[in-house]
């Protein structure tokens, strides 16, 4: 059959009105949900890339010290749970904080420095705190306290 109709001869394209076609979808949309937990993962992954950071400019760089980067990892996976949990308890990841990110520094530095003194109370009653430097910590403290920030203006417009 080809694109004619049986009755009048006419094509059936032709016999659509272009009102009735199905308009096109311009974007891809990702659920809310999805963006958040992506939003979420990746401030994690700065909270640990921080800490090695903070090793090699730290450990590194001023102490000129060789140690092992395996520990700095798991304190920067510690610490990156941590700060989640204390974020996401202040209402940091609902989808107003982050678009909001402005009216939410506050919160952002409290629970950041919370999580720090959590991972401060665990390492000392698991009797590791010697084996961290204080400098390596100060810095770290001070890597995650500008990067988080200063990854919300690109959280908040991936989200929209």
């Amino acid at each position: 059959m080809s694109g004619r109709s049986l009755v009048t001869g006419v094509s059936v394209s032709a016999a659509i009105p272009s009102t009735l076609t199905p308009p096109r979808m311009s974007a891809f949309r990702v659920p809310l949900g999805m963006v958040l937990d992506v939003i979420m993962l990746a401030e994690v992954g700065l909270v640990v890339i921080a800490a090695t950071l903070a090793k090699v400019i730290y450990i590194v760089l001023v102490l000129e010290s060789s140690q092992a980067l395996e520990p700095y990892v798991v304190a920067g996976i510690v610490g990156g749970i941590l700060a989640h949990y204390t974020m996401r308890t202040r209402g940091l990841y609902e989808p107003a904080a982050v678009l909001g990110w402005r009216t939410r520094l506050y919160d952002m530095f409290v629970s950041i420095g919370l999580a720090f003194l959590a991972l401060i109370a665990l390492a000392y009653l698991f009797k590791l705190s010697s084996d961290y430097s204080r400098g390596w910590m100060l810095t770290w403290l001070a890597l995650v306290s500008v990067l988080l920030p200063a990854s919300r203006p690109l959280s908040a417009r991936l989200l929209r």
